[in-house]
């Protein structure tokens, strides 16, 4: 598989993002390529070129600066030219003349490599301390924090006397934030202060908006500023509550009306909901009745201090303080309230505050499903109309309801329409060519950027042929995403897309595990994106953790060099397969607490039993699921396992009577 290609590295591309954005708006027209000079179907034509294009690229690493611009000038009509010539400048952006870099805007103006390229030419500029010309070039959609502020700086150097003064009010926005700002901003925010335009009342809101924040250092760098009655001791009472919230009580230091005591209140309120929520619904009270709190605000302290005092056993003033409160209540809340009677099997607890929630929620699939599951148990009441209803969907819930009813999972597939001459007008779109290019020599993140810069203004129309272009080049990923796109769900078969068919095959024979069930969990962990790579590190198609698939390749006795290894498909399958098959095993071949085990972790699915002392049915037990990422994933990949399952042919239902009735 090519991953990280010399491409990528030249261009100091990422080369494992599973999503990336382009911060570049320009809508210009992009260099038009003539489509006949190098036709889809003249496949020799564009062979040749592809491999110039190889050929350039090894000459340019190898520094054979003749050989490099022979095989750019066979390059003439190929759409990825501009990404040579930009490999070419940017080691010489240093000390790379005005004109050279003119040429290339020129050229290639509204392509994102023009953006890529003026990027690195502000970085040198900065560098080399050309205001002026930083200034002339300086684009804000592709500034980052230190850009910005030396944009500011620079005009106020070079700028005229109204260029100037409007650089100091951009200035202090850039320094009011509620974090701390780069070494980059220093020389601009000490003209703030030698302007004396920082005073006493900016200092307090940027100290609110960095105490709600978190930020606690710079809160206190601030404090130490203010001098001025009465913010000095406004922020000297706000640093004392957030040490010990109980000063929260002292109502007489948090009087003042400001939006910034305002958020002072509320953060406090809000962490002295964990060690004390009577004392901060004590407080929370006067605060309520003295002072004009947002509704949004209203809410998420309601939130903290319910779930606070049910968390300490004070289950009784907490459901009648949110009783009290229900028009101010977030639905969320109410949902969550649902799921903790639905945790400790308290039935008529849970059918009274579903209630309560706003009807459009309750006309919801989820609380369809149970008001109609709560009647049954609590009442006797007949749920197969309600599930009969549920069951024409293709959700979750829809196949749930089929699973008690016994019917059949309905797909609903409407395959999208495809106007040919649609798709051929797309591939014709420049960075479309580009993004094409890039994915075949295994630049699949440049692909991805190039495609996002193309589909800024797509119709849905756009987006649904988009879709099936995608799906022709063999690339799933951007297939998904584009139906996502043109919220377009009733497409199957484009959503949801049969890849490295032989490989989950194997392991489904090999380890005894539907082959339809492999293939939902890496649809859902990467949308099938075989470069994916989260936040946290985890890797492939199967989102593997690297300490998860070393563990597991060492138990397995299979070889597993590095974690770049973990971005073949192959090796990711074979292990992420192997370590499903483990959880199965662990939790008795139950699908349900193997899979959540896969997204939370064994050890977290042990205790969430614990919580319920195996005495919930498998419906409530992963309603209550806590962490609502693991709740959906477990949701999402029991009902995209039954889509695969109709895709491959197989009759398979989505649970076993053993997993529906065995209590968890």
């Amino acid at each position: 598989m090519k991953r990280c290609t010399l491409f990528a590295a030249l261009f100091s591309f990422s080369c494992h993002l599973l999503a990336a954005t382009d911060s570049a708006d320009s809508t210009a027209s992009a260099i038009v390529i003539n489509p006949s000079q190098i036709a889809s179907g003249d496949s020799e034509q564009l062979e040749q070129q592809r491999q110039y294009y190889q050929q350039a690229l090894k000459a340019l690493r190898q520094g054979r600066q003749k050989a490099f611009r022979k095989q750019l000038a066979q390059l003439q009509h190929y759409p990825l030219k501009p990404y040579l010539e930009y490999a070419s400048l940017q080691p010489r952006l240093h000390k790379l003349p005005r004109r050279e870099v003119d040429s290339f805007l020129d050229r290639y103006q509204g392509q994102r490599i023009a953006d890529k390229l003026r990027l690195q030419w502000l970085r040198a500029l900065k560098n080399r301390r050309r205001g002026s010309d930083f200034v002339h070039y300086y684009k804000a959609s592709l500034a980052d924090a230190k850009l910005r502020c030396y944009y500011q700086y620079a005009r106020f150097r070079t700028g005229n006397e109204q260029q100037k003064q409007d650089a100091l009010q951009q200035g202090l926005k850039l320094w009011n934030q509620g974090k701390s700002q780069p070494k980059a901003c220093d020389k601009l925010f000490a003209q703030l202060e030698k302007q004396q335009l920082i005073d006493d009342k900016l200092i307090w809101q940027r100290y609110s908006k960095a105490l709600s924040n978190r930020q606690y250092k710079l809160a206190r760098y601030l404090q130490k500023r203010l001098k001025a009655e009465p913010y000095a001791t406004w922020a000297a009472n706000a640093s004392a509550a957030s040490k010990k919230p109980h000063r929260i009580g002292n109502y007489a230091q948090f009087a003042d009306q400001s939006p910034e005591m305002l958020a002072v209140i509320e953060h406090n309120l809000r962490r002295l909901s964990r060690e004390d929520p009577q004392a901060a619904l004590k407080h929370w009270r006067h605060y309520r009745g003295s002072h004009a709190f947002k509704m949004q605000a209203k809410g998420h302290i309601n939130e903290r201090i319910i779930q606070g005092l049910h968390k300490q056993d004070q289950s009784e003033l907490a459901d009648k303080w949110l009783s009290d409160t229900l028009a101010e209540t977030n639905p969320t809340l109410l949902e969550w309230r649902i799921r903790l009677a639905l945790n400790k099997a308290q039935w008529t607890d849970a059918q009274q505050w579903l209630t309560q929630l706003p009807q459009e929620h309750r006309n919801e699939p989820r609380w369809q499903y149970w008001q109609a599951r709560l009647a049954q148990q609590l009442n006797g009441e007949d749920p197969a109309p309600v599930y009969a209803e549920l069951a024409q969907q293709r959700s979750f819930y829809g196949f749930l309801a089929n699973e008690w009813l016994g019917g059949s999972y309905q797909m609903n597939h409407m395959p999208v329409s495809i106007d040919e001459t649609g798709v051929e007008m797309l591939e014709t779109i420049p960075a479309i060519r580009r993004a094409r290019e890039l994915y075949h020599h295994g630049d699949t993140l440049a692909a991805r950027r190039e495609w996002q810069y193309a589909s800024r203004n797509f119709s849905e129309q756009q987006w649904q042929l988009s879709a099936e272009m995608a799906r022709r080049w063999g690339w799933s990923n951007q297939a998904i995403v584009s139906m996502i796109q043109a919220s377009y769900w009733n497409d199957i078969e484009r959503r949801f897309p049969i890849d490295h068919h032989s490989q989950f095959a194997h392991q489904s024979t090999e380890l005894d595990i539907h082959k339809h069930l492999l293939l939902a969990l890496a649809r859902q962990e990467s949308a099938l994106a075989t470069d994916a790579i989260s936040p946290v590190g985890a890797r492939g198609l199967m989102q593997l953790m690297p300490a998860t698939a070393r563990q597991t390749a060492r138990k397995y006795k299979i070889h597993l060099a590095n974690s770049e290894q973990l971005l073949e498909p192959h090796k990711n399958i074979e292990l992420g397969s192997r370590y499903y098959r483990e959880l199965l095993d662990r939790f008795n071949n139950n699908r349900i607490l193997a899979t959540a085990a896969y997204n939370a972790g064994p050890h977290r699915v042990k205790r969430w039993l614990e919580r319920s002392d195996m005495q919930l049915h498998f419906d409530a037990w992963i309603e209550s699921i806590p962490f609502k990422e693991t709740r959906n994933y477990v949701q999402n990949v029991l009902a995209f396992s039954m889509i695969y399952a109709h895709l491959l042919g197989s009759d398979s239902r989505m649970l076993d009577e053993k997993e529906k009735t065995a209590l968890l």
